[in-house]
């Protein structure tokens, strides 16, 4: 699982929280730029699997590029298909804390993901 920013921390107690049942490499980018290729390249040629997690939108989300690369440059590495979770394509996020969680990716979905990620097969 790759991601940066405020995901950090939920992907972490999400990663502890599943350590006796799946085992999950967790990357934090730091940056966007310049970012660690060589990490990514690596744990996806380990794994075979990968989940970009973030809150930017569909449609201007730098795990795109991320997805891209990868799918470019690990094709035959790939177990399943890279996925990305990132925050509901919306004019803008609500103020409001309830707005705000129904339009981010949720501790809940970004486990469903692994947990689809892990189980599917070539």
């Amino acid at each position: 699982m790759v991601t940066w920013g405020r995901y950090v921390d939920v992907c972490k107690s999400l990663v502890q929280r599943l350590e006796n049942e799946i085992s999950v490499e967790l990357i934090d980018l730091r940056s966007i730029y310049p970012y660690d290729w060589s990490l990514i390249k690596e744990s996806v040629q380990k794994t075979g699997r990968v989940v970009f997690v973030n809150e930017d939108t569909e449609v201007t989300n730098f795990a795109e590029h991320l997805t891209y690369r990868v799918t470019q440059d690990l094709f035959y590495y790939l177990l399943s298909r890279p996925r990305v979770l990132s925050g509901k394509h919306l004019p803008g996020i609500g103020l409001h804390p309830h707005l705000e969680e129904a339009s981010l990716p949720s501790a809940n979905e970004i486990e469903q993901t692994i947990r689809e990620c892990f189980v599917e097969e070539p």
